[in-house]
């Protein structure tokens, strides 16, 4: 009897184990050669285990599990941070994004600078094809493109609220978008 219940706890200890693994998707790698700066290969895996990106960089970058198989890779210091996210279900990779205000539900909110101009940019967060807003205001001329948008927040899928500073005085507006 003592047998018995001794090989049932390990058992199940083991499957409790084995189920409450968590898969990581990715691996970061040092490779520095001698007297050079730290470098780190970063690779992203798909659910298949093929090879969906790969980089060096020059600083570390911090990973987070988002929903849906999505990994979002944050990289950068100081007032720009540069953000990239994998489908590893999918096997999709987006463009590399500078600060973005809001990711939900698969669509990202941003400031850009195009042609000298700031926009706000509200799309999807892989195909710019499936879904994608660019919305022109007076915008303030501010160092740091993102730092013109104070707050976003998605009132419902279809309705996006947002603070931003206009103008040369820098007034704080607050506007509703629908995106429909």
């Amino acid at each position: 009897m003592k047998k018995t219940s001794c090989f049932l706890l390990f058992f199940v200890l083991i499957f409790c184990l084995t189920a409450c693994q968590v898969e990581k998707n990715y691996s970061i790698e040092s490779v520095t050669a001698a007297g050079e700066p730290t470098q780190y290969k970063v690779t992203v895996f798909g659910r298949d285990k093929s090879v969906i990106y790969e980089t060096t960089l020059c600083g570390e970058p911090e990973f987070t599990t988002l929903e849906d198989g999505v990994l979002r890779m944050k990289t950068g210091a100081g007032n720009v941070t540069q953000y990239s996210f994998f489908d590893t279900v999918q096997n999709r990779v987006s463009p590399v994004y500078e600060n973005p205000e809001l990711v939900l539900d698969g669509k990202i909110v941003y400031m850009t600078l195009d042609e000298g101009k700031l926009r706000l940019v509200v799309r999807d967060i892989f195909d710019e094809t499936a879904f994608c807003r660019v919305y022109d205001r007076d915008f303030s001329k501010t160092a740091v493109p993102a730092d013109a948008l104070t707050s976003a927040v998605f009132i419902d899928e279809n309705t996006l609220q947002v603070t931003y500073l206009s103008g040369e005085n820098f007034e704080v507006t607050e506007e509703t978008f629908r995106l429909q």
